[in-house]
């Protein structure tokens, strides 16, 4: 398990101050490392989730999504590879 603390400096638009403006402090996201990142992307955009942020860092592809003002928080998935 990995927990992350995150804390922003400026007035930047940033995906963690987004959630913090919308939903106060506490949860944000849970990961989920997946074979194919860009399949599970597409299946949970047509069940309705939203991509809020896409990044592809060296040898990752990352997603958070936003399943709806009822959701607890994000997702993050991110591709299941030897770095993961």
């Amino acid at each position: 398990m990995m927990v992350e603390l995150v804390q922003t400096l400026d007035d930047e638009p940033f995906i963690y101050k987004d959630a913090y403006e919308r939903l106060g402090y506490g949860f944000h996201h849970v990961a989920k490392a997946v074979p194919n990142v860009k399949e599970e992307e597409e299946r949970r955009e047509a069940s309705g989730a939203s991509v809020h942020f896409h990044d592809l860092p060296p040898g990752r592809d990352v997603y958070f999504l936003d399943a709806g003002e009822d959701a607890p928080g994000m997702i993050e998935l991110v591709q299941d590879n030897e770095i993961t």
